[in-house]
């Protein structure tokens, strides 16, 4: 949102209202500066980047990084910015794991464990 009754994508008094913080004509510079210096960052390390920078945090010392990403895209969306395109999110797999002769059962054990007294256990 901006402030006035402007119709350009610049701001009619500097500042611009994205994700609830007010940003300048200057912090608007600084992120899209950011953006085109860092263009092999992702989208969540620029975030990360711009909320040290522009100090923005909540209230319990952590980033915003929501609301920056959030900015981000509207940013992009009116042409003020170039942040990198997104990655679609890729889940990891685990490896099968590789069955030797180790991971065969051994011997039923029948005993009771006061058979096996003192037992130990060892950190591996």
């Amino acid at each position: 949102m901006f402030i006035g009754n402007c119709q350009s994508k610049l701001p009619c008094a500097g500042q611009i209202q994205l994700s609830g913080r007010w940003f300048s004509s200057a912090a608007i510079d600084e992120v899209a500066s950011t953006c085109r210096a860092f263009p092999a960052l992702s989208r969540s390390e620029i975030a990360a980047t711009l909320c040290e920078h522009l100090d923005w945090k909540s209230p319990n010392g952590k980033s915003k990084l929501k609301s920056c990403i959030s900015a981000l895209d509207k940013l992009e969306a009116m042409g003020l910015a170039s942040p990198p395109p997104m990655v679609p999110f890729r889940p990891r797999r685990k490896p099968a794991p590789v069955w030797t002769a180790a991971s065969e059962p051994g011997p039923e054990l029948t005993e009771s464990a006061g058979d096996w007294e003192p037992v130990s256990v060892v950190p591996v």
